[in-house]
C-alpha cells in the first residue's frame, strides 16, 4: 500500500527524497486520523495499548502491522481500501496546494502586484523561514 502511495507521490513531486518526506508527513495524517477514528470505537486503555505496541515496535515493518491492526479494528475487511482513500484526499488536496502556488508565482512573474505582494509576504513569515531552511 505504501509503495502505490509514494508511486502516486512521485508522478507528482518527480524525486525520490522528496516522495518519501512527503509519504512520511501524510502517513502521520492518516495515522492521526486513524486514532481519532479508533477513539470512536474503542475506550483510552486500549489506544493507551496501542499507542505502546507501536512505541516498542521492532520495526517499522512491525508498527505496520500493529497499524494494520489498528485499520482493521476500525473499517474491518475495508481497512486497506480506507486507508487509500484517505491518502488520495490528502494527495489531492497536495496537488491543488501546488497548482494554487504555481499559479501565484506565474501571476507575480506576470506583473500581479497582488500576486508579488502575497509571495513577500510569505517569504516573511515564520513558517517559510523554517522550510526554506531545511
Amino acid at each position: 500500500m505504501y509503495d502505490k502511495v509514494k508511486e502516486k507521490l512521485l508522478l507528482i513531486v518527480k524525486d525520490e527524497n522528496i516522495a518519501q518526506e512527503l509519504l512520511e508527513l501524510l502517513t502521520q495524517d492518516v495515522y492521526d486520523k486513524l486514532f481519532l477514528d479508533l477513539s470512536k470505537v474503542v475506550t483510552e486503555v486500549e489506544i493507551k495499548q496501542y499507542e505502546n505496541r507501536i512505541k516498542e515496535a521492532k520495526s517499522i515493518e512491525h508498527a505496520k502491522t500493529i497499524i494494520d491492526e489498528i485499520a482493521y479494528t476500525i473499517y474491518g475487511t475495508n481497512a486497506e481500501n480506507e486507508l487509500l482513500k484517505e491518502y488520495a484526499r490528502l494527495i489531492s488536496e497536495l496537488e491543488n496546494d501546488l497548482n494554487n502556488a504555481f499559479n501565484l508565482i506565474q501571476k507575480a512573474k506576470q506583473g500581479d502586484t497582488q500576486a508579488q505582494q502575497l509571495l513577500q509576504d510569505t517569504k516573511q513569515s515564520n513558517l517559510y523561514q523554517q522550510v526554506s531552511q531545511n
